[in-house]
Parts: C-alpha cells; structure tokens; sequence
C-alpha cells in the first residue's frame, strides 16, 4: 500500500567545520533555503537526501531488485547513496512454527539498476546477531550504527567497528551505538553526527564531531528548539565541494523522537 507524503517543510543550512582547534568557538549554522518537497506516493519510507549536484530532494525511485525473496515481504527501503547507489532493504517473512522475522540488508545497484552486491545488515557476536542500523552514506561510505563504514562501490568495509570483550566467551561487542544521522569524513578522520534529545524541560545534543582514533566529541551547533519543546532534526548531511562545510536536510519534529510532524 503507498504511503501518502504531504508538502513538508526543509530546511536547507550549512555548517562550518572547524579546523585544527577543537577549543574554538562552535561555529554558527547559516540558515540558506527553505525547500517545500512536492508531493508523491511511495511504498516506502519518505527519505531526504542529496543528489549529486547538492541538491535537496525527495529519494522516490523504484525499489532495488534482489532485496527481498519470493517468501517476504518488503516493508522498508530507503536509498542512501545515488552514485554509486546503495538501498537500505528491510523484509519480514514467515518462519514455520515461528513468528515472523525481520532481516535487512545494504545493496548496492550498478549504472544498469542490477545488483552489484548484497551485504546482510547485522553485527555477529557469539552466538548473537546485534541489529545494525543506517545512519546515512556518501560516495566515501555507508555508515552503520556501530560506526562500521561500508563501501558503496563493493559493499566491504572501509572502517571496522571498535569492539570490546564481553561475557566468558570474550565475544565482541560494538564500544558505541548511534542512533541519528552521521557522515563519515575520512581525511579527517571522523564522523559528523547530529543526535539530540529534546523535551519541554530539556533540550540537548546537537550536531558533533566524534573523532574516530579517540571517540572524543566536539559540538559543532547545538539542536535548534521551538518554544513547544519542538526541535529541527538533521535527517541527511554532505559535504560542500570545497570540503568546508556540512550541509543539512532538516524537518521540524513537533513530537520528540517519537516521529515527524510533516
């Protein structure tokens, strides 16, 4: 069944990135468009994202071949990256005797729409398998929850997750688990990651800087609140050409991290 999208509000801003000195004032975010989204009917997940010339859009195109079997049933597809393209594919399926069961994974398409390659989302430790969930990609990686970065161009991994030891069996562990949206920035060596925690009492977070070596985290800007405890949520970020800025899709979330109020 297709979901209806109405007209919903982004905000399109820039911000700068610091350079060497990370005890320099955070930077002021530039407020430079507002985008109205058009409206379109999907059978996925509304999702914003930067096409390659920078610009701010709606992702809307057909659903990735080879995602779920003849068994499942598709109930989540976003695309996180457009060149190369990488599709987020959630399925459910039945097991028998069981409950159904969710399973996901990142694949990425070539110049013809075909599958190029397939890679489960799903950390394993031990005897478990840990959720992993996207945090959003760009032409240098595909970045997961636990800070795993994935390549777009062949689905291996750029940057492994830092672990440690857990139980008898010292099996491994992801040391973090994010949860917003995140890109990851190679020649410096980290991640831009915008999480915040917003109420009518309290309003913290923002958009950081996590250097990936020592996992020490810089505020960049603070999350931008309205009276009513509403708060503008960073859903996508790229990097400007010059490498100088962050640029950001952002939606007013009038209802916390419950969901969007388009």
């Amino acid at each position: 069944m297709a979901l209806p999208v109405r007209l919903a509000p982004f905000l399109l801003g820039a911000a700068l990135l610091p350079m060497c000195n990370p005890a320099r004032a955070a930077p002021l975010l530039v407020e430079v468009s507002e985008v109205q989204v058009a409206p379109a009917a999907v059978n996925h997940t509304p999702h914003p994202f930067f096409d390659v010339s920078g610009q701010l859009s709606w992702e809307s195109g057909p659903a990735a071949a080879g995602g779920c079997t003849p068994t499942s049933t598709l109930y989540k597809r976003v695309t996180h990256t457009v060149a190369p393209r990488v599709d987020e594919v959630r399925c459910t399926r039945s097991v028998a005797g069981g409950p159904r069961v969710n399973a996901g994974w990142l694949v990425g398409l070539d110049a013809q729409g075909q599958v190029a390659w397939r890679r489960p989302l799903g950390f394993r430790s031990g005897a478990h398998l840990l959720d992993e969930s996207v945090l959003g990609g760009s032409p240098e990686g595909v970045v997961l929850s636990n800070l795993t970065v994935v390549s777009p161009r062949s689905g291996k991994t750029v940057l492994a997750a830092r672990t440690r030891a857990v139980g008898e069996e010292r099996r491994p562990v992801p040391e973090r688990e994010l949860h917003g949206s995140a890109l990851y920035l190679p020649q410096r060596e980290a991640f831009a990651h915008f999480d915040a925690d917003v109420s009518l009492v309290r309003r913290s977070g923002g958009l950081k800087l996590l250097d990936v070596k020592t996992g020490r985290e810089q505020l960049l800007h603070p999350v931008k609140t309205t009276l009513l405890g509403g708060s503008w949520r960073v859903e996508e970020l790229a990097l400007s050409e010059d490498q100088r800025f962050l640029l950001l899709a952002q939606r007013l979330d009038v209802r916390g991290k419950g969901g969007v109020a388009p």
